[in-house]
């Protein structure tokens, strides 16, 4: 199996909500899409949600990436998969969309779901809980009944302030909300040990399911400290990056659960699998977290999910709701707090590449293409009103304009101008040599509508 046509997206969100946590507010959430059509006629999509992945650094080497994808032919999903994590230098965003894209793709081939691609369907529904992020306690408390008014018996709540704070806030919500809603909280490492063994002996008497995070960093001897005082579950998230992390923390008992971020911290549907087996192996209950994935992630956690031996607590994610962003054909069916799991072949979704640039316009989302296939797509529909267009026209003295709009600094925001107009000339150069009536093009970079070799250097960083 081969891949004759690839269409990449960069995309960078707008976040409409303040979704602020103990650390640093977020501004936006930026993704990978992709869509590609095979020599035997099946197409399939992926996504990718940058994690730890600089934009820059990613619009940057993703061409020469998706180049080297489709010059290779594929035997089976074990073969593309793992060549996809060869050649995505470690970007994990870029790899999460490619190593999606491949189970669709072969799932359809096989003319079966995505999840018996991951060891059979273990249930038909996925439950799932919607989180509060920090914010004013008083808003929190509003927002917190607002979903639990919406349907939704199951709260995610984002700590970090002082612990008399939080302590009243879990403490007003549990009466507010009533006994039967599960609440977890998420201090995303904010306090001290001291200070969260304390805090969070006093709040386990609002009966929390979950405590993610408590306390700063890898120290995984204090993590066991914490986890042994304070009579809640402990899941880890941004402590375990990598299995070996995963290792150590079991090594020092400092976990019950793991939250899993499929299409952003593992590497998609191959790392994601590798890592959560290790983790039941070890007697690690895990939970398919949320990075406010779009619609082809929230398909593809669901799969996951559905995949999954053990799934004790509800997973997370619900994207394209808080994101107000809509371009696939299908919305996941959610029924009583829960997913349904969908039947279809592959994950069960696609998208028109016209649709997803023109919402991607209307949501002043700034949207880059990364193959020469999309780049055509962008330029065709004309959008001279996204930044995408107009900033091919901009006096390079305007470039500050740039940084406002993309929330880059101003030093960020040069290097994304002459990235791009670099880009920009490529783009245009391979356009202009693409036969009009070519259904599939698959030239490379050069301006000849032909491959050349890859050099060490378009590899480096």
């Amino acid at each position: 199996m081969r891949i004759v046509y690839l269409e990449a997206y960069l995309l960078r969100v707008p976040v409409y909500f303040k979704l602020a946590w103990a650390w640093a507010p977020i501004t936006a959430r930026d993704y990978v899409i992709v869509k590609a059509v095979t020599d035997c006629g099946v197409s399939g999509v992926g996504e990718g949600c940058l994690y730890l992945d600089r934009f820059l650094e990613v619009m940057r080497l993703s061409p020469s990436i998706f180049r080297e994808i489709k010059r290779r032919e594929f035997a089976d999903i074990n073969d593309a998969t793992s060549f996809v994590e060869r050649v995505s230098l470690g970007i994990r965003g870029v790899n999460s969309a490619l190593d999606t894209l491949m189970y669709d793709i072969f799932s359809k081939v096989e003319g079966k779901p995505v999840y018996d691609m991951l060891g059979g369907k273990k249930r038909d529904r996925v439950k799932f809980a919607e989180q509060v992020f920090v914010d004013d306690p008083e808003k929190m408390v509003k927002e917190a009944h607002k979903i639990i008014q919406d349907g939704t018996q199951h709260l995610k709540i984002k700590i970090g302030t002082t612990p008399e704070q939080d302590l009243k806030l879990i403490r007003d919500i549990r009466f507010l909300v009533g006994d039967d809603v599960t609440i977890r909280v998420d201090a995303n490492q904010y306090y001290p040990t001291h200070v969260a063994k304390k805090l969070f002996k006093e709040m386990a008497r609002y009966d929390l399911e979950l405590i993610e995070e408590p306390c700063r960093f890898k120290n995984f001897n204090e993590l066991r400290a914490l986890k042994k005082e304070v009579e809640v579950p402990i899941m880890l998230d941004e402590s375990i990056l990598t299995i070996n992390d995963l290792k150590r923390a079991i090594s020092n008992d400092a976990l019950d659960a793991l939250n899993i971020k499929v299409t952003s911290k593992y590497g998609g549907l191959s790392g994601s699998k590798k890592i959560s087996q290790f983790a039941e192996r070890n007697g690690v209950t895990c939970v398919v977290g949320c990075n406010e994935e779009l619609e082809i992630g929230t398909f593809v956690d669901v799969h996951f999910a559905a995949s999954l031996n053990n799934l004790p607590y509800p997973c997370e994610g619900i994207g394209p709701k808080r994101l107000k962003l809509y371009f696939a054909d299908k919305k996941v069916d959610i029924e009583d707090s829960a997913f349904l799991v969908p039947k279809s072949k592959g994950l069960g979704i696609s998208f028109s590449s016209e649709q997803l640039v023109n919402i991607a316009t209307k949501g002043n989302c700034l949207i880059i293409p990364l193959t020469g296939e999309a780049g055509k797509m962008v330029a065709d529909r004309e959008l001279k009103s996204t930044l995408l267009s107009s900033i091919a026209s901009f006096p390079l003295l305007k470039y500050k304009k740039v940084a406002r709009l993309a929330n880059f600094s101003l030093q960020q925001s040069w290097h994304f101008y002459v990235l791009w107009i670099k880009r920009l000339r490529a783009l245009l150069i391979q356009n202009i040599n693409c036969p009009s009536n070519s259904k599939y093009y698959s030239g490379g970079m050069n301006g000849k509508g032909t491959h050349r070799p890859v050099s060490r250097d378009e590899f480096s960083c």
